[in-house]
């Protein structure tokens, strides 16, 4: 049963975190996108552009994780 539950997880992940990885990083695109040009002269808008990336990352994490779990 536990195999069972691995493969099924396992299959879930492959085709979900692609999926997931794609969205976010068309949504971080867009809104990068949407940013003003002088919003980059000002401190602080690489951290929170790197800040994003990081939880992009994080949200594939979540689901590799979550098949841990399983």
């Amino acid at each position: 049963m536990g195999g069972a539950a691995w493969i099924v997880a396992d299959w879930a992940t492959r085709r979900l975190n692609p999926q997931v990885a794609s969205a976010v990083d068309l949504v971080m695109r867009d809104l990068q996108m949407r940013v003003e040009v002088n919003a980059f002269d000002h401190g602080g808008s690489t951290e929170a552009a790197q800040a994003a990336e990081i939880g992009a990352q994080r949200a594939v994490d979540l689901a590799e994780d979550a098949k841990q779990l399983t």
